[in-house]
């Protein structure tokens, strides 16, 4: 189960500004230090090589773990995750790189260099794009822009009717579901302590919680419902345009 920092639209962020060059801001010029994997190198930018912490995980899957101070930032890991950066081929294989962003105390000292740290994960997914055979996110299936509306208790969402046929809803009073197949694929919650804050509407906190997707599914079928996941970044869209929704911490 992902930690995230607050904002998921973060996540969304990165996945739109990896996607779309004209929003990328990271340039040739960057200087890197590179951190070692069985699975691939991941370059960085060297401007933090001197305080941020690295440390290697190898269990089911490899983990890179990076933290400052003792504050976990974000994670990068193969095979296994919640938020997919991107698919790298190696050796006739497909592997799947995912990151985990970190939700940051506002009253940690370190608060806005965590964040700036978090942003530079940007500079990890163009490097992988340079010097391996890596596709950012999926290929996504045809999108026409159309949406179906799923009414809530507290607000009405927007989802793409692409996935109408093949996701399932289910609501009640404090929580949106979404799975497809029995596999759950996000929570929405409004109130509690589950998930991730993303802000309230009109005075209703919203929280949301992502699932890892199993590894032993099918590659397809892993593709589709990371799809479905990232489509959430649809109903984020609209939710931050509506003059009722207040963003839990301010976007740079």
């Amino acid at each position: 189960m992902i930690v995230k920092k607050y904002v998921f639209l973060l996540i969304a962020l990165i996945l739109i500004c990896l996607i779309l060059p004209s929003c990328n801001t990271n340039d040739n010029k960057t200087d890197v230090f590179t951190i070692e994997t069985s699975i691939c190198n991941l370059k960085y930018p060297s401007k933090w090589e001197d305080a941020i912490s690295i440390d290697k995980l190898e269990n089911s899957t490899e983990t890179v773990k990076f933290s400052l101070n003792g504050t976990s930032v974000f994670d990068i890991s193969f095979n296994e995750g919640d938020t997919l950066l991107g698919k790298l081929k190696k050796d006739e294989k497909t592997i799947d790189v995912y990151v985990v962003l970190y939700e940051i105390d506002k009253q940690n000292k370190d608060y806005e260099t965590c964040l700036a740290m978090q942003d530079d994960v940007n500079v990890i997914t163009d490097n992988l794009s340079k010097d391996y055979d890596f596709s950012i996110g999926k290929s996504l299936p045809e999108d026409d822009g159309k949406t179906f509306e799923i009414a809530t208790s507290v607000v009405t969402f927007s989802y793409p009717e692409k996935w109408k046929n093949k996701v399932d809803v289910n609501l009640n009073e404090e929580t949106v579901e979404f799975t497809s197949d029995g596999n759950k694929l996000f929570n929405i919650y409004f109130g509690g302590s589950k998930g991730n804050l993303l802000g309230t509407y009109d005075g209703k906190e919203i929280r949301l919680e992502t699932f890892a997707i199993d590894s032993n599914l099918p590659e397809d079928k892993k593709a589709e419902y990371s799809s479905m996941q990232e489509d959430v970044n649809v109903m984020l869209e609209k939710l931050y345009k509506d003059e009722k929704f207040v963003l839990a911490v301010p976007v740079k």
